[in-house]
């Protein structure tokens, strides 16, 4: 048997009365005004039974048949006296959902639940409910599929991440909701949202909303990663970025950038949001961009001092390394600055120097000087003959 109990004595009235509901807790869980009417009807309807000690006096509930404009019904009875509902009230409920009722009730009350072989009776100045059958020693077995007992890795936007995967979302610690696809990792709402008479999130596509807001806004990459790479047979896959206004995190930004680079393959709707900001992002200074070891910032500086050398003044202050560039392209000019693309580091040392050459040619004179890195790559113009004609005279 199944045992929820807590210090004080119940109403009676309330277990009588609906909507009543005078729980001193704000942030009660359970609804003593509805739930505990809902969980005897449940319990009776499956066969179970139920027994409120109020203190040392115990207080039965049975059935009784009756016949109500032709359909027949099982009143439910207190001691022998009528209720005002029957065993259909919550229909659509499960068993679980009682249990959830009774162990949140004992919760919100300071209480605590537990799992007995032995007899048991009532105790002065507490509240017992004892329960055996519908199925509440499985429930009981298997309460952590019911409430929550992991702490959260992190909260985003109201709702945290919590490790392993799972088949529910919940709402406060408390299962609220039967997800269409299992999820990666196990989610728990814990901003306020509307529920369903069953106690179950009212809205499911909100879920979408929340995900989308955590991979949005996390800081956890390991999560990002599994979030971005789903496979299909999960939830996070089905998340879609194609209409978020919101902007996405320096570390959405660079964990979708690596993808790319590294030809992985990734949710397209994250790929799409990328590029809408990657334009805005590389003139940022923001984590797009790529921080240089000392080996490429050695590779910069020789081909800098080869320009250098050619009469061209570009410095290494005037390159910034990014790790993409919308349009794929090997540079992009911002502000005075050349967003020079990671991956022209891996060049050979001439083609290096001409996209520098090229992209501070435009820089400095966007209609004269651009030639000349062609010229250089190809071999048609010759170091003296740059240096002679220096770069003044070209771009005049």
């Amino acid at each position: 048997m199944i045992i929820f109990e807590n210090d004080g004595l119940i109403n009676e009235r309330a277990i009588r009365t609906f909507g009543v509901n005078v729980k001193e807790n704000d942030s009660a869980i359970g609804y003593f005004g509805t739930g505990l009417k809902y969980a005897i009807a449940i319990i009776l309807r499956e066969g179970g039974s139920i027994t409120i000690y109020r203190g040392r006096r115990a207080i039965n509930f049975q059935t009784k048949k009756s016949v109500i404009r032709g359909k027949q019904f099982g009143i439910i009875t207190m001691d022998g006296q009528e209720l005002g509902f029957t065993t259909d009230l919550g229909k659509d409920w499960e068993t679980w959902m009682a249990f959830r009722e009774l162990y949140c009730n004992a919760k919100d009350e300071g209480g605590s639940t537990y799992s007995t072989g032995e007899k048991t009776a009532g105790e002065e100045g507490k509240t017992r409910i004892v329960v055996t059958g519908a199925g509440f020693e499985e429930h009981w077995n298997n309460r952590h599929k019911i409430f929550l007992a992991t702490k959260p890795m992190e909260t985003v936007h109201g709702v945290e991440i919590h490790s392993g995967k799972s088949d529910f979302a919940y709402y406060r610690g408390i299962r609220a909701l039967k997800l269409s696809r299992p999820s990666l990792y196990t989610y728990n709402i814990v901003e306020k949202m509307e529920l369903t008479e069953e106690r179950q999130i009212k809205y499911p596509h909100y879920m979408d909303t929340h995900l989308l807001f955590a991979a949005l806004d996390t800081s956890l990459e390991r999560y990002l990663c599994d979030f971005l790479t789903a496979k299909e047979e999960y939830l996070e896959a089905h998340v879609s970025f194609h209409h978020s206004s919101s902007k996405p995190s320096d570390l959405f930004m660079k964990v979708v950038s690596r993808f790319r680079d590294e030809k992985m393959a990734f949710s397209e709707s994250a790929r799409t949001l990328f590029v809408k900001y990657a334009e805005r992002y590389a003139g940022s200074g923001n984590d797009l961009v790529f921080q240089a070891n000392f080996i490429q910032k050695q590779t910069i500086y020789n081909a800098v001092k080869k320009i250098n050398k050619l009469g061209f003044p570009v410095t290494e202050g005037e390159i910034r390394c990014v790790s993409d560039i919308h349009g794929d392209y090997d540079y992009r000019l911002s502000n005075g600055v050349i967003n020079l693309h990671q991956r022209c580091l891996n060049y050979k040392d001439a083609h290096l120097q001409t996209v520098i050459l090229r992209a501070y040619s435009e820089m400095m004179a966007p209609s004269g000087l651009a030639w000349l890195a062609a010229m250089v790559i190809t071999g048609d113009l010759t170091e003296a003959e740059i240096i002679a004609k220096g770069p003044e005279e070209d771009a005049a």
